[in-house]
C-alpha cells in the first residue's frame, strides 16, 4: 500500500500455513512478502526487478517465482525479511536486522552501489553504509530509507536534489547512501514516515507535518512554486501555512497525496487523468494541496486510512475495509482501457468509486497498491486480487489475458504444476474415497499456502461435500464410485484447468499371497548386454488378477541398478535389472510406497578377465642383484568391472627379461603368485599372459641394483704433465663380472694437491711434478691409485676456461688464403650434413646455426671450467701456417693466452703441426673445413697406407694444399664422398664426421680406445640425433672416455667442430694411444 514496506505493515489471515504480510507493487511487476520471511515475485524482469537470477530484455512470468539473495556466488532464497517495496524497474526488502537489499536495475545508483561492470543485478545484494532501517521507499531511479532514530538517508538520482545532501545539477548520482540535510549545517531529524516518488521525496514528521525535497517542476512538492529544492522545505496550505495533521504521505509519478489524522486526503501537483481528485480541473495541476472530493456529496472525502499513489490512479481503503479508486484507467498516453481502476470502462474517474465486482461481499481490504496500469489488491482472510494491464504478467497467478477491468482472484502457486499425491492403492467400490490437489511452486515443489478457490469433477464416480483446503497446499474432496472401472478427476484453481488429470481406478486390492515375482534368467555375467528381467504379477487375496492398476510399483535389488518398471498390463509391472558388481542379488518390491511380501534372487558371475582392471606388482620394486634378495610378484586378475573372478583360471605365464621366476601358483580364484631374483643389474620387465599369448595385464618393471663387491681405477697409475689433465674413471664390479661406472658418484681425493687435483667428475689436473694418490670412496668401499706428473718445457700459464663469448659472430667469414698453413676457411655450407659416403644420402641431419650452441662442451656447468677439455665445438675455422711457410711464434698469438685449450694448442704448434695466421692470431674458435682435418689428420697420423677404396671423384676441384693429403685420406678409405661423388672440401666438418673419420684412421692403425664404463649413447639427451652412420663411431670415442657431453648432457654430433677443439682432440688421442702401447 501507500506505507511503502513498512515493517509493521498489517498482515492477512490465511487458511493455510504460509501467510502473506503485505504486498509492493510499481511498474509492471509486483512483490510479496510472506510471513516465514520470503519474497515472491512475478511481472516484467527486464533487468532484473523480479529477483530470481533471471534477467534479460522482455523476459517476464505471470508465475510468482521467489527472490534470491547472491552468497558467495551463489543463489539462496531471500530469508528474514520483514518489508519489500517494488519501484518501476528495481526492487528493495528490508530484513529484520535492519538490512536492506536491492537487485534490478542500477542505471542511476539506485542499489546503493557504484557501477560495477554491469548496470543490474538479478538476484539481491545488500545495500552499505545504513544505519539500522525501519521503512524503505523506492522512488523510480532513486531510493530512501528512514532509520530507527528518524534520520533520513537516501542514494541515486540526484539531478534535481532528490536525495537531499544540497547538492543537485545534470548527471548528478549518489552511489552510496548519505544522510539527508535539513540545511547546509543540519542533518534532517524527527521524521516518522517516507515516500520516495519520481526524482522527489516526501517525509512526515513526528508533529505530523510535511516536507519535500527534490524536483518541483509539477507543484508536487506542495510548497506553492515550481522550484526544485535540494533541502526539505515545508508543504504549505493556500495561505502559505505549513501542513498539519499529516498521518501518511503518498507520491505518485508526479504528484503527492496526504493522509490526515482525521480520515480525510489533500492533494497537489499535476491532474492530467484527474488522479488528485479534487476540484482541480483534469489535464491541469494544483500548486497547493487541496482535498479529495466525495463523488456524491462533493464534501472531503473521509474516513481513509491507507492510501497508494500509482503513475496516474489512486486507490483508497475506508474504515469499513473498503476500496475506491480514481484517476487513470488506460496505459499513460494512450485510449485503450486497461482497468487498474476495476470499477468500469472509462478513460478516467475524477471522484474516487468503490471499486466491488468479485469483491462484493468478500472479506476486508487490507492493502491496496497502485502500480503502472494494474493494481493489487490484499483480502484479510489471505486472498489476493489483481486488475488492469497485463501485458508484462504482472496480475500473476498466471492469468495471459491482455487486461481485466475487474478484480480476479490470483494464486502464488503454479496451477499447471498442481499435482495428485497418491492415496494408498486405490478406492474400492461403493466406499468414500478422499481426492487431494496439491498445489506446488516454480519448480514443480509442494506449497505450504493455499488462498485460492479449487473446483473438482470426476467422470465416473460422484464428487460428495464440498473441496475444502486441509493444510500445506492441499485441496480435498470425497469421492464415491459405485461400480468398478477408470474414473478420471480434474480441478480448476482460481478458474484455470490443472493440466495434470489423476485417473483413478477401482480395484481390489493386491495381496502377496498370490502375487508373483520372477527373474529370467536367475543367473547372469556382470555386464550383460541382455538384461535380467523382473516381473511381478499382482492378484487379489482370491487369486483374482487385477482390473484396475496395482499402484506405483519399485523394484529394489542388493546390486545393481533396476529400471523403471513399466506395468504392461492392470497389475502386471516389469523392469530390467543389470549389474557391474558380482554376488548374489536379493529382489524386493514396494507398493505406493510400502513393503510388499514378495522375493526373488539372481546370481551375477564374473566376466572374462580385463587388461585394464587386472593388476601385476612387485614388492620391493628395487631389489640387490645377489641372486638371493627376491621381489614377490602377484597378479590379480579382475573382470572388465574391476569384478575379482569367482572360479579357478588355470595356468598362466609369468615371464621375466632378466632373472629367475619361480614357479607359478595360483593361490585363490585369479590371484597368481610367483617370486623373482637376479644375479644380472639391469631393469626387469614382467610380463603376465594367457597360454594364446594374450597379455593378463599391464607389464612392469623391477630394478635389480649392481652388488658391489669392490671397486677400482682404469689404471692403476696415470701419468700425465704440469698443466694438462686426463680422465680418470672409477668401476664397481660383482662377481659375476657386471661392473658400471660410478665415478660421479663417489668421493674423490688426492692426498698431495700441489701435485695434482681431481674433480668430482674424475678429471685429473697436474699441477707440480712429482707423485701422490688419488683415493676413492663409495659406500662402504674404497681404493687408490697412483697419479705421476712429469715436468713440461712449455709454462701452460692458468688453469684453462671455457671461452666467455667463444663466437659473437654466428656466420664466420672465410679466410683469407687456401693454403693449409694460412688457414683458408671457406664460408660454411648452410645446407644439409650428410652423412660423407656414397650412400648415406638417407641419413640427412640438420645443420645447427652456429649461433645458438655457443657453450663449449664441459662436465661441469656453465662457466665452470670443462671436466673434459672440449673436443668439438662450433665456433670458427682452419689449420694454420704463415704465408710463405712462415712460423707463427706461440708465444707471439693474441688470441691463444688463457684460452682453455692454449696448453694443446701450444704444444701442437712446437710440433709443427699447426701454426697460426699472419696477423699473430691463431683464432682458435674458428671452424675446421673437410679439408683442413684431413690435413691435420695425415700430419698427426699419417701417411696412411691404402685401402684400395680408391676415389671416384673426377669433377670437383680441391685446392692445391690438401690435394695430396685428401687423395691419400680416400685411398685409406678414410675419406669418402656424397651420393654425388663430391667431397665438398671447403665445408665445415661436423662432430659426427669428424668421429668417424677418425675411427676409421684408427683401424687403420690397428690401434682402439680403452672402454670405460657404460659404452652406449643412451645417457646423453640428443642421443636420438646422431645419425646411424656416426653412432658405431661416437659411441666408441665417448666409451673410451674422448669425448663427453656439454653441461645440458648433449653430445650435437651435427655442430662443426673448431681450431681449438679438433687440436685438444688429436692431442689427447694421440696421448691415448701412446699409453696404449
Amino acid at each position: 500500500m501507500g506505507t511503502t514496506g513498512h515493517a509493521d505493515t498489517v498482515k492477512a489471515v490465511s487458511s493455510g500455513e504460509t501467510n502473506i504480510v503485505s504486498i509492493s507493487s510499481k511498474g509492471y511487476h509486483t512483490l510479496a512478502l510472506l510471513d516465514n520471511g520470503t519474497v515472491l515475485s512475478w511481472g516484467s524482469n527486464v533487468v532484473g526487478q523480479l529477483g530470481n537470477g533471471k534477467q534479460g530484455m522482455n523476459f517476464s512470468t505471470s508465475f510468482a517465482q521467489p527472490v534470491y539473495e547472491d552468497v558467495n556466488g551463489e543463489l539462496k532464497v531471500l530469508t528474514n525479511i520483514i518489508a519489500v517495496e517494488a519501484s518501476q524497474q528495481y526492487s528493495l526488502a528490508l530484513s529484520a536486522d535492519g538490512t536492506v537489499y536491492g537487485w534490478g536495475l542500477n542505471a542511476s545508483n539506485e542499489l546503493g552501489r557504484p557501477y560495477e561492470g554491469t548496470y543490474y543485478y538479478p538476484e539481491a545484494i545488500p545495500i552499505a553504509g545504513l544505519p539500522p532501517i525501519e521503512q524503505i521507499s523506492a522512488g523510480v531511479t532513486h531510493a530512501a530509507a528512514l532509520a530507527k532514530d528518524g534520520t533520513v538517508w537516501a542514494w541515486g538520482d540526484n539531478q534535481s536534489g532528490a536525495v537531499g545532501n544540497g547538492n543537485a545539477g545534470p548527471m548528478e548520482y549518489v552511489e552510496r547512501p548519505v544522510q539527508v540535510k535539513k540545511n547546509a549545517s543540519e542533518f534532517l531529524i524527527g521524521i516518522k514516515q517516507i515516500h520516495a516518488g519520481n526524482r522527489f521525496t516526501m517525509a512526515v514528521t513526528e508533529n505530523g507535518e510535511l516536507l519535500g525535497w527534490g524536483d518541483n517542476g509539477t507543484y508536487q512538492l506542495g510548497d506553492l512554486t515550481l522550484t526544485s529544492r535540494s533541502y526539505p522545505v515545508h508543504a504549505l496550505d493556500k495561505n502559505k501555512n505549513p501542513l498539519n495533521g499529516i498521518k501518511k504521505v503518498a507520491t505518485g509519478n508526479d504528484y503527492s497525496l496526504a493522509l490526515k489524522e482525521d480520515g480525510t486526503l489533500l492533494s497537489w501537483g499535476v491532474n492530467g487523468y484527474g488522479q488528485l481528485g479534487s476540484d482541480t480541473l483534469q489535464g491541469t495541476y494544483s500548486s497547493y494541496p487541496k482535498p479529495v472530493l466525495d463523488k456524491a456529496s462533493g464534501d472531503a472525502f473521509s474516513h481513509v486510512v491507507d492510501i497508494s499513489a500509482g503513475i496516474a490512479h489512486v486507490a483508497a481503503i475506508r474504515e469499513d475495509g473498503s476500496v475506491w479508486t480514481w484517476g487513470g484507467n488506460t496505459i499513460w498516453g494512450s485510449t485503450d482501457i486497461t482497468g487498474q481502476l476495476g470499477r468500469g470502462d472509462d478513460q478516467w474517474e475524477e471522484r474516487p468509486g468503490q471499486v466491488t465486482g468479485a469483491l462484493q461481499g468478500k472479506a476486508k481490504v487490507l492493502q491496496a497498491e497502485t502500480a503502472g496500469h494494474h493494481t493489487v489488491i490484499l483480502l484479510d482472510n489471505g486472498t489476493l486480487w489483481s486488475m488492469g494491464d497485463n501485458s508484462m504478467g504482472q496480475l500473476g497467478g498466471g492469468y495471459t489475458m491482455d487486461s481485466a477491468l475487474e478484480p480476479i482472484q490470483l494464486s502464488l502457486s503454479h496451477y499447471d504444476k498442481a499435482y495428485w499425491p497418491k492415496q494408498g492403492i486405490g478406492p474400492v467400490m461403493g466406499q468414500p474415497y478422499r481426492l487431494t490437489l496439491q498445489l506446488a511452486g516454480h519448480e514443480g515443489q509442494p506449497v505450504s499456502f493455499g488462498t485460492d478457490i479449487v473446483d473438482m469433477q470426476a467422470v465416473g464416480a460422484t464428487i460428495i461435500g464440498p473441496v475444502s483446503y486441509v493444510g500445506q497446499g492441499r485441496y480435498a474432496a470425497d469421492m464415491l464410485a459405485d461400480s468398478p472401472g477408470p474414473v478420471q478427476v480434474t480441478a480448476q484453481i482460481n478458474g484455470l484447468e490443472v493440466p495434470a488429470a489423476q485417473i483413478v481406478v477401482l480395484s481390489l486390492v493386491p495381496h502377496p499371497a498370490h502375487s508373483e515375482l520372477t527373474a529370467t534368467p536367475s543367473m547372469s555375467i556382470v555386464g550383460s548386454a541382455d538384461p535380467v528381467v523382473l516381473r511381478l504379477q499382482l492378484r487379489d487375496a482370491d487369486g483374482n488378477e487385477l482390473i484396475r492398476s496395482g499402484g506405483k510399483a519399485v523394484f529394489t535389488s542388493s546390486l545393481g541398478t533396476v529400471s523403471e518398471p513399466v506395468e504392461i498390463s492392470y497389475g502386471v509391472y516389469e523392469a530390467e535389472l543389470r549389474s557391474d558388481t558380482a554376488g548374489i542379488a536379493n529382489i524386493g518390491v514396494t507398493l505406493d510406497g510400502k513393503p510388499f511380501d514378495v522375493s526373488a534372487k539372481v546370481s551375477f558371475r564374473a566376466g572374462a578377465p580385463n587388461r585394464a582392471y587386472s593388476t601385476l606388482t612387485a614388492n620391493p620394486e628395487i631389489v640387490v642383484a645377489d641372486g638371493k634378495q627376491s621381489t614377490e610378484i602377484k597378479l590379480h586378475i579382475k573382470d572388465a568391472h574391476g569384478n575379482d573372478l569367482d572360479e579357478y583360471l588355470g595356468p598362466i605365464e609369468l615371464t621375466s627379461s632378466l632373472g629367475q621366476m619361480t614357479t607359478v601358483t595360483e593361490s585363490t580364484y585369479g590371484v597368481y603368485e610367483s617370486t623373482l631374483v637376479s644375479i644380472q643389474p639391469g631393469i626387469a620387465t614382467i610380463s603376465a599372459s594367457s597360454l594364446e599369448g594374450l597379455l593378463l595385464a599391464d607389464p612392469i618393471t623391477v630394478e635389480f641394483e649392481l652388488f658391489i663387491k669392490d671397486i677400482s681405477f682404469n689404471k692403476q697409475q696415470y701419468e700425465l704433465e704440469r698443466g694438462s689433465s686426463l680422465q680418470a674413471s672409477l668401476i664397481a664390479a660383482d662377481e659375476h663380472g657386471n661392473s658400471r661406472n660410478i665415478t660421479s658418484n663417489s668421493q674423490l681425493t688426492v692426498e698431495d694437491e700441489t701435485i695434482a687435483t681431481i674433480s668430482p667428475e674424475g678429471l685429473i689436473t697436474g699441477k707440480g711434478k712429482g707423485q701422490t694418490v688419488v683415493n676413492a670412496v663409495y659406500g662402504t668401499h674404497s681404493t687408490s691409485a697412483v697419479i705421476k706428473v712429469t715436468d713440461t718445457d712449455i709454462d701452460p700459464g692458468p688453469d684453462p676456461n671455457p671461452e666467455p663469448n667463444p663466437n659473437p659472430n654466428p656466420n664466420p667469414q672465410p679466410n683469407p688464403n687456401p693454403d693449409p698453413g694460412s688457414g683458408s676457411n671457406p664460408q660454411p655450407n648452410p645446407g644439409t650434413v650428410t652423412e660423407p659416403e656414397s650412400n648415406s644420402g638417407s641419413g640427412s641431419y640438420p645443420k645447427p646455426n652456429p649461433g645458438t650452441d655457443k657453450k663449449p662442451e664441459s662436465g661441469s656447468g656453465t662457466g665452470d671450467k670443462p671436466a673434459v677439455p672440449p673436443v668439438i665445438e662450433d665456433q670458427d675455422p682452419v689449420p694454420g701456417r704463415g704465408e710463405d711457410g712462415e712460423r707463427i711464434e706461440t708465444l707471439e698469438f693474441s688470441d691463444v693466452k688463457g684460452h682453455w685449450a692454449e696448453h694443446a694448442i701450444m704444444k701442437a704448434v712446437k710440433a709443427a703441426k699447426i701454426s697460426g695466421y699472419p696477423d699473430r692470431t691463431f683464432r682458435p674458435n674458428g671452424y675446421i673445413t673437410r679439408a683442413e682435418f684431413v690435413v691435420l689428420l695425415n700430419r698427426w697420423f699419417g701417411p696412411f697406407a691404402s685401402s684400395g677404396a680408391g676415389s671416384s671423384v673426377t669433377s670437383e676441384s680441391w685446392p692445391d694444399w690438401s690435394k695430396d693429403a685428401i687423395s691419400d685420406a680416400m685411398q685409406a678409405g678414410i675419406l669418402k664422398g656424397y651420393k654425388d661423388g663430391s667431397i665438398r672440401p671447403n665445408q665445415s666438418v661436423t662432430r659426427g664426421e669428424l668421429a668417424v673419420m677418425l675411427q676409421r684412421a684408427m683401424k687403420l692403425a690397428g690401434a682402439s680406445l680403452p672402454v670405460e664404463g657404460n659404452s652406449s649413447l643412451s645417457a646423453y639427451n640428443d642421443h636420438a640425433l646422431v645419425p646411424a652412420w656416426a653412432r658405431e663411431a661416437m659411441t666408441e670415442l665417448a666409451a673410451g672416455g674422448l669425448i663427453q657431453g656439454d653441461s645440458h648432457s648433449n653430445l650435437r654430433p651435427g655442430n662443426p667442430a673448431t681450431r681449438a677443439e679438433t687440436v685438444v682432440l688429436l692431442t689427447r688421442l694421440e696421448a691415448l694411444l701412446e699409453q696404449g702401447k
